[in-house]
């Protein structure tokens, strides 16, 4: 008989098991769990799970192989990957496998908490489009555009050259994707990162505070030098709800490696 519940725990240590049920119960989310690969697809195989929090490091196979399964086998569990070895490239892989987002331990509660408020809201809106096909639940982000994941978007300001599809030079704008924004639910306050400050693909480029008090973290979409920030999302935060593919961008950047990071960027036009 399959079960249903909110959240499957894939981690190997039993510590990190019973931290995040106990986060689970302040969010009264229902939780199960399982120790190695083998355990965990054969429970995403028997039951039902709205979210997925699965570690990188598994005593029989490496999480990645969760993330491969999942997306092969058909089931629509978002998946949000944690580890104790945090790289930008663990985060990068992870995001071009299919994860929903990526966290590193150790994590606090407020952290896990805004990340799994986001994949339980973006569940709750696959089942939404799945039932109604025609419904537009959000604003996919503009046909010249990029997207990492489903958080950030980057598209070039000109001037910008192209050759073979690949930027080799010029400014970027940066921004969140209007999916992102929804699932976040009430946009109160943005702190953004300094001008000339250099960031990672995959790090953290901004905290957008909700309306709960969470706070959440937007991926910087390509390693890059920031030269410009929109002041008036530090004044009206609100400009990402309305509008966050102009008005509400958040960065203009110099990449410094887009000719190998586009790879991990998937064009907005494909989400047509």
């Amino acid at each position: 008989m399959n079960n249903n519940f909110d959240i499957l725990i894939i981690d190997d240590e039993s510590v990190i098991i019973d931290s995040i049920i106990k986060i689970c119960k302040l969010n009264n989310l229902t939780s199960d769990s399982a120790e190695t690969y083998e355990a965990a697809m054969q429970k995403i195989k028997g039951n039902k799970y709205n979210l997925v929090i699965c570690d990188i490091m598994l005593p029989d196979k490496d999480g990645f192989e969760i993330l491969k399964s999942i997306g092969s086998g058909g089931f629509d569990s978002p998946v949000i990957m944690i580890t104790g070895y945090t790289t930008p490239e663990m985060a990068v892989k992870s995001i071009k496998l299919g994860a929903f987002d990526f966290l590193p331990k150790p994590f606090t509660i407020d952290e896990l908490s805004a990340v799994i408020k986001r994949g339980m809201a973006f569940s709750k809106l696959n089942r939404k489009a799945v039932k109604n096909k025609n419904d537009l639940l959000y604003v996919p982000c503009p046909s010249k555009y990029y997207r990492f994941g489903y958080g950030s978007w980057i598209k070039p300001d000109l001037p910008v050259n192209m050759i073979n599809e690949e930027f080799s030079y010029g400014s970027f704008v940066t921004g969140a994707t209007d999916l992102f924004v929804k699932l976040i639910e009430g946009v109160q306050k943005i702190e953004l990162l300094q001008i000339n400050d250099k960031i990672l693909q995959a790090s953290a480029a901004a905290y957008i505070t909700d309306s709960d008090g969470l706070i959440h973290s937007l991926s910087m979409p390509a390693s890059c030098r920031i030269i410009d920030r929109n002041e008036k999302l530090l004044e009206k935060p609100g400009l990402i709800e309305k509008d966050p593919y102009f008005e509400g961008w958040f960065y203009k950047v110099i990449p410094v490696n887009m000719k190998d990071e586009i790879e991990y960027l998937i064009p907005c036009s494909s989400d047509r």
